[in-house]
């Protein structure tokens, strides 16, 4: 039993530095793809990899990316789509620099746990109709930000769990986002 667990903790290890060595976990040659999950990649390995793919990249994951302090490479991902930055640095002012450039084509924007976050007024920027999945569970928003109505065109799930500022009115917020369009499948995480 020792043995399997040395061999299980091993194996998580040499995957770690595996995907921090190679820049993470790429599917396939020219990959649309790069998760850096939970590495310890710095800022500097960052910028190197998202100059070189960061053209390609739909999909970018850098949740619990404990070291990173400057997301400003994010913005050389002109064709991404799905952004998860989870329990990562991020503050509003760099957040908003990101959105100023890849709201419009992002469909999924993650940023759950995300502390440093306390201004959410990029939310209301008119020109990111593709969002269709937004994650803010365990972040700072006040009922006041949760106005979501410029971006509810296609907005399809909000996940607004563990919100410290939300817990007394969360009957109030749904009663809200469900409002907007009856018609539409809309799934509120509160």
């Amino acid at each position: 039993m020792k043995k399997l667990i040395l061999a299980v903790i091993l194996g998580l290890c040499l995957f770690s530095l595996t995907s921090e060595v190679n820049g993470g976990a790429c599917q396939g040659k020219g990959s649309r793809k790069l998760n850096l999950f939970n590495t310890n990649i710095t800022n500097e390995r960052l910028a190197e990899l998202l100059e070189k793919k960061g053209e390609t990249l739909k999909r970018l994951y850098l949740g619990w990316c404990s070291n990173l302090t400057d997301f400003s490479p994010i913005v050389n991902c002109p064709n991404l789509e799905a952004l998860s930055l989870n329990k990562t640095n991020i503050n509003s002012e760099q957040l908003s620099a990101i959105w100023d450039e890849l709201g419009g084509n992002l469909r999924l924007l993650s940023l759950a746990d995300c502390k440093e976050l306390d201004d959410f007024s990029f939310l209301s920027q008119t020109y990111c109709d593709n969002l269709q999945t937004l994650d803010l569970s365990g972040t700072s928003i006040t009922e006041s930000q949760c106005d979501f109505s410029e971006i509810k065109g296609n907005l399809r799930e909000v996940d607004l769990r563990w919100c410290a500022n939300l817990q007394s009115k969360r009957e109030k917020i749904i009663d809200e986002m469900q409002e907007y369009d009856a018609a539409r499948s809309f799934q509120i995480k509160i």
